[in-house]
């Protein structure tokens, strides 16, 4: 297994990734990724990072994170996106992109991120991975 950063190669993966994530998740409205992507991800100063992780030289999943700080825990890691082709799945994939970033990613006491109530796969993943479900309620305000 081979963790690397995303290039603008890997658009149409990242892409198609994301829309199966959001049809999972119960997520209709347009994603703004395919609008965004090269001006947020491929560009001089990226906006969120993204890695590819291939095996055997095919792309079996992606992860998109950023930094984020919150005040009772100091600063951390939100996961954006993070998918993992079906035909891989069980095969701890998730588990290995995690060390990953908690092996890379210096000064971060946390990782979080938003699941989608229909989104059961994941939110056994996190389960799994001993995730702390703070079950609080989100709110997204829109510009």
């Amino acid at each position: 297994m081979k963790i690397r950063k995303a290039t603008y190669d890997d658009e149409s993966f990242i892409l198609k990734a994301n829309d199966e994530v959001n049809m999972v998740s119960g997520i209709t409205n347009k994603s703004m990724l395919e609008t965004n992507l090269n001006k947020d991800l491929f560009c001089k100063s990226p906006k969120f990072k993204c890695l590819i992780a291939e095996d055997d030289g095919k792309k079996v999943a992606y992860c998109a994170y950023s930094y984020i700080y919150w005040v009772n825990k100091g600063r951390g890691i939100y996961l954006s996106n993070i998918y993992v082709v079906p035909q891989c799945r069980r095969k701890g994939i998730v588990n290995f992109l995690m060390k990953y970033i908690q092996t890379h990613e210096k000064n971060v006491k946390f990782i979080t991120g938003l699941v989608g109530n229909e989104n059961e796969i994941m939110q056994k993943v996190f389960a799994k991975l001993g995730a702390e479900d703070v079950n609080m309620l989100t709110y997204y305000l829109k510009f």
